[in-house]
């Protein structure tokens, strides 16, 4: 099977993500070897289903749950990130991440990003590059 770096995805591709801020640097040489990414749907129970090993993307209406959320239910669903094995968070539509964030991808060693694309670009693009990087397939429109 197949494998590429964080650092390996992110290499050349801070435009075609249009990527803003990057955090959790150490997280980098994590190795993903998955061409999956899910973004965040507001529905009952959506945390305790996150798919493992998928870059999360983390849409505008999700960043606002979580920061509104009681902190210990907020570390649980930081947990099951965690447990799920995310290889790498991406927040759409933003240039700032909130300190909670920042403060959870270093100490998990869990890299984010935040990329200035709504979340359905976002995802298209990510999926096309993890494509590029681990199947070693470029798809070519006519």
């Amino acid at each position: 099977m197949n494998t590429t770096t964080m650092k390996d995805l992110f290499e050349d591709s801070r435009d075609r993500l249009g990527i803003g801020q990057m955090t959790g640097k150490s997280g980098l040489m994590r190795e993903i070897n998955r061409v999956k990414a899910q973004r965040y749907i507001e529905r009952e129970g959506f945390w305790n289903r996150l798919l493992p090993e998928a870059i999360f993307i983390i849409t505008p209406a999700c960043l606002s749950e979580l920061a509104s959320t009681p902190a210990k239910k907020r570390e649980d669903i930081l947990q099951n990130i965690i447990s799920s094995h995310i290889p790498c968070l991406a927040i759409a539509e933003t240039g700032s991440p909130p300190d909670f964030l920042v403060y959870f991808s270093e100490v998990n060693n869990i890299p984010f990003f935040t990329s200035v694309y709504d979340e359905f670009l976002l995802e298209s693009r990510l999926i096309a590059l993890l494509r590029e990087k681990i199947n070693h397939i470029v798809l070519i429109h006519g």
